[in-house]
């Protein structure tokens, strides 16, 4: 058991430690004949006792590991770091800013005022280092941005939503300049990005999302129309434009063509002169081949369906069952009705040609 001593005044008896009488080193015990609150002073409160590599927050007294994840560095203390933990520290400098902010602005001014040279000579100094140390850490820095990223993916996007937000024209104006003044180098990244994420499904996802929306902007296809159709009164358009006639002439003379005008007309009837895929009345009718012609298709009245331009020219040469199922306006009695008049089976690449 502890030893103890009576205080000479309020004559209670406490243990006979530096926590409940003053150190006098003149007297016998060492320890002072009254205890602290009869001297006008409190007793001292024992201190909790971290675990082996904690450290309690002199602030906020929180038992947090003695890291430089949740304490600062400071040379000398105990375990290198200082005594309150991050979160105060920023919460008080953060305070102490807003208190004091004229002061600190002011005084700032002042200094850069007077050490312009050598905050010039520091900065230059500090900028090499830093290059520096990015040519020499580009696989650690590169890991770290990585980690960065995934770990507050929702914050990033949310801030970089917002920036857009807040400043859309002025970037719209920034990129559209930027790629005018390099357009060379602007197009070989845009090569190189795609042929390093071609593989990747959420890249491609994210184009097929971004193609759609584009599809299904009406104002966007009035001006891509307006830009196709500037583009074919140019030299190099009108060159373009008698190379693929040729091309598709020639194509037709290797396969099978039996589609005579009473077929043709059949086909609008049948399809009550709308858009096959759609069907919906067409601005500009064209005839599409349900199998391309690329893919071993005829130029027959079982191959031929009636079609809006913009729609013919989105199919290109894709397979109609991948291509339709994938689109907005699909419709599986459309497609049943297509079927019906092509001879085609789901999932068929053969057609059934027919001679009457």
């Amino acid at each position: 058991m502890s030893e103890t001593k009576v205080c000479s005044q309020c004559k209670r008896e406490l243990p006979a430690t530096a926590d409940f009488y003053f150190r006098q080193s003149k007297l016998k015990c060492g320890l002072a004949p009254a205890c602290k609150e009869c001297m006008g002073s409190k007793f001292t409160d024992k201190k909790p006792i971290p675990k082996e590599g904690y450290k309690i927050c002199c602030h906020c007294k929180s038992e947090l590991p003695a890291t430089l994840e949740y304490f600062r560095a400071r040379k000398g203390l105990k375990y290198g770091v200082r005594e309150i933990c991050r979160t105060c520290q920023d919460e008080y400098n953060h305070q102490h800013k807003l208190a004091n902010k004229e002061h600190i602005d002011k005084y700032n001014a002042k200094y850069k005022e007077e050490h312009k040279e050598q905050i010039k000579a520091y900065t230059a100094s500090r900028r090499e280092i830093d290059r520096q140390y990015r040519i020499d850490n580009a696989e650690r820095i590169k890991a770290y941005k990585k980690q960065y990223a995934i770990k507050n993916k929702e914050a990033l996007s949310t801030r970089k939503k917002q920036y857009y937000a807040e400043n859309r024209e002025y970037l719209l104006e920034y990129q559209k300049e930027h790629r005018q003044n390099n357009t060379e180098k602007v197009r070989a990244h845009d090569r190189l990005r795609h042929k390093q994420r071609k593989n990747d499904p959420e890249y491609q996802a994210r184009r097929k999302r971004y193609a759609e929306s584009l599809r299904n902007n009406p104002e966007f296809r009035e001006k891509e129309r307006a830009r196709h159709r500037a583009y074919r009164q140019t030299p190099e358009g009108k060159e373009r434009a008698r190379i693929d006639c040729v091309k598709r002439r020639s194509l037709k003379k290797a396969v099978i063509a039996t589609l005579t005008l009473s077929d043709w007309q059949e086909c609008l009837e049948y399809f009550d002169h709308k858009d096959a895929y759609t069907g919906l009345p067409m601005k500009i009718v064209s005839q599409d081949h349900a199998i391309p012609l690329s893919q071993g298709g005829s130029y027959a009245r079982s191959n031929v369906v009636p079609c809006e331009m913009a729609i013919n020219s989105s199919k290109n040469d894709n397979d109609i069952f991948e291509w339709y199922k994938q689109q907005p306006f699909f419709s599986p009695t459309r497609l049943r009705k297509i079927l019906k008049w092509t001879g085609l089976k789901p999932n068929s690449t053969t057609q059934q040609i027919s001679m009457f």
